[in-house]
């Protein structure tokens, strides 16, 4: 909780490795602050975060935020190049690592077709590109180091619905080599989800499909 108000309450719920595991919810019910402690920003008044059978507390929050890739809702991008808004200017990052990322986000073919691909400058806050576009070159910044946990918040909100699902089925091919975990109130995320909670009023329950299948990958 934050001072003598408390924002979650006896949360039980696990996240299978390679997998999307969804939290959906509405705006103010504790998703990101369940992001917040997986990332290590908070820790729990009571009971543990555990990674697989380690107490998140005794582990190395630097080497753990290393494996982390997050993803907000909000896109900041720079005035620069498509290579530095990935690398944020870390030199040690080559073009095919860039690249790389550019595929694994669905981005590659967009940017390839822009004059100089990754040396293109996309303008004021990403302004000479849309909205998925913005998006994407997000999504390519988490997944340029390679990190084997990816973290969603709220990251299709501000997109037109066909952006988002695109988006989501983008994600959704990353499955069998990243652990996804995605916060949202937008019901694209759960056909998108191998497992879903519901959170309200600072609780979470899981969600059963009603047809009952696994997702399939786009």
């Amino acid at each position: 909780g934050y001072g003598d108000k408390p924002i979650l309450t006896d949360v039980d719920l696990a996240v299978p490795p390679h997998a999307v595991t969804t939290v959906i919810g509405p705006s103010g019910a504790g998703k990101t602050t369940i992001a917040d402690l997986l990332v290590g920003l908070h820790r729990p008044d009571k009971g543990k975060v555990m990674v697989g059978d380690v107490d998140l507390d005794d582990i190395d929050t630097i080497a753990w935020r290393r494996q982390l890739g997050y993803i907000p809702q909000e896109t900041i991008l720079f005035n620069d190049s498509i290579a530095n808004n990935v690398t944020l200017g870390d030199a040690t990052i080559g073009r095919e690592n860039v690249i790389a990322a550019l595929k694994a986000a669905d981005a590659w073919d967009f940017v390839s077709a822009l004059p100089g691909d990754i040396d293109y400058v996309i303008g004021v806050r990403g302004s000479l590109l849309s909205g998925g576009q913005r998006q994407r070159l997000s999504i390519a910044r988490a997944l340029c180091n390679d990190p084997q946990f990816l973290i969603l918040d709220e990251a299709t909100s501000a997109l037109d619905r066909e952006t988002a699902v695109e988006i989501a089925s983008g994600i959704r091919k990353l499955v069998g080599r990243k652990t996804i975990f995605a916060i949202t109130h937008q019901p694209i995320w759960v056909d998108a989800a191998d497992k879903v909670y519901e959170m309200r009023a600072g609780e979470v329950r899981p969600i059963e499909r009603s047809n009952g299948l696994r997702p399939t990958p786009a």
